[in-house]
């Protein structure tokens, strides 16, 4: 009299899952992809627009932004590295778990870039006399969580070792 009803089949999965094991569906993790591939323009555009095109404007601070490495090296590396994400991940044959990995790495890589641009030239820290506010790493995070899904605990420890480095290179 005790019929075991089950509402899915066991054998039954999403074809389009291809192996994702975040819990999430499969649409909403290609959506997430797409996101993605979207935020990495973004933000080589808008490190393009703050960090390099204002110094290229003036002949004097274009001899000051091209005479040090550490003047144009993190902007340029951090575009370089977010052009390179949003051409691999619109490629059809990677996987979503993959393309949602490789969000994760660019979310880690992206922030050393940010924390590397506002730091690494000592002349920008001593014009600011010790104080400068709110790192942009803080904003990034907030924004690359909404787009790249992970769990929470996996995420906790990724973002551990980006937050510990922020705060040492920011003198707190």
């Amino acid at each position: 009299m005790h019929e075991h009803v089950t509402f899915l089949r066991p054998d039954s999965r999403d074809p389009d899952a291809r192996g994702v094991s975040s819990g999430l569906p499969a649409d909403l993790l290609g959506q997430s992809a797409a996101r993605l591939r979207i935020l990495a323009l973004l933000y080589a555009s808008v490190f393009f627009l703050a960090g390099i095109f204002p110094a290229l404007l003036f002949p004097a601070d274009r001899a000051r932004f091209f005479g040090s490495f550490l003047q144009w090296g993190p902007g340029v590396i951090a575009i370089a590295v977010a052009l390179l994400v949003a051409a691999v991940i619109r490629s059809p044959r990677l996987s979503l778990p993959t393309a949602m990995n490789i969000g994760v790495a660019f979310e880690i890589a992206s922030c050393y870039g940010i924390v590397a641009a506002e730091f690494a030239d000592p002349m920008g820290l001593d014009t600011h006399q010790g104080m400068m506010g709110l790192s942009w790493v803080a904003v990034w995070v907030l924004l690359v969580t909404v787009v790249v899904p992970t769990s929470p605990a996996g995420r906790c420890w990724r973002l551990w070792p980006r937050s510990a480095r922020s705060r040492s290179s920011s003198g707190s």
